[in-house]
């Protein structure tokens, strides 16, 4: 997922970090609130982050980074895993909350 620009519907992503080895299949998506169907048996509601295009300088090399969709990850993760009905009634609440 961290090579990502933006997530669509309908396509499947390869985990990494904490769940590598799992691909996560974008079901649905309202704005920045998506719900990823785990291939291990979980499914997941989540608010993307979004990363503006930025210059930093590493190591005296000026590096680039381009905007980009963040799947959260570690403290930053702040959705729910669970079964795929009661991730759907999280996604759905979710999305009415944000109107």
């Amino acid at each position: 997922m961290r090579n990502t620009i933006k997530f669509e519907v309908g396509k499947t992503y390869e985990g990494y970090g904490d769940v590598k080895g799992v691909n996560f299949e974008l079901l649905k998506r309202e704005g920045d609130i998506c719900l990823f169907k785990r291939d291990d048996g979980f499914a997941e509601v989540i608010e993307l982050r979004q990363q503006k295009a930025s210059t930093s300088v590493i190591a005296g090399k000026e590096v680039e980074f381009k905007e980009k969709e963040i799947y959260p990850y570690g403290e930053s993760w702040q959705g729910s895993c669970t079964g795929l009905t009661k991730a759907l009634k999280d996604f759905d609440k979710l999305v009415k909350e944000s109107k």
